[in-house]
């Protein structure tokens, strides 16, 4: 995948420079561009996966935010 057609290439202001979502490092190829060895497919299904991991650990979190104004910290002690 180019770099330059992929979704997953972000701008990092600190750095000022653009940066992989999946830090990745690109590379060039014989034919100049800059880009890793991954399809654009692959990539999707990781981000899906990330997606679906922080929607998760989102969810588990507010569960325990729930159960514990319910169950006050005194109470278990």
């Amino acid at each position: 995948m180019r770099c330059d057609s992929c979704n997953y290439v972000t701008w990092d202001y600190s750095e000022n420079y653009e940066d992989c979502y999946f830090g990745i490092e690109a590379y060039e190829n014989s034919k100049g561009s800059i880009g890793c060895k991954y399809r654009q497919k692959t990539l999707d299904k990781w981000a899906k996966q990330i997606e679906e991991q922080e929607t998760e650990y989102y969810k588990n979190m507010v569960e325990a935010m729930e159960y514990f104004e319910q169950n006050p910290m005194e109470e278990l002690i």
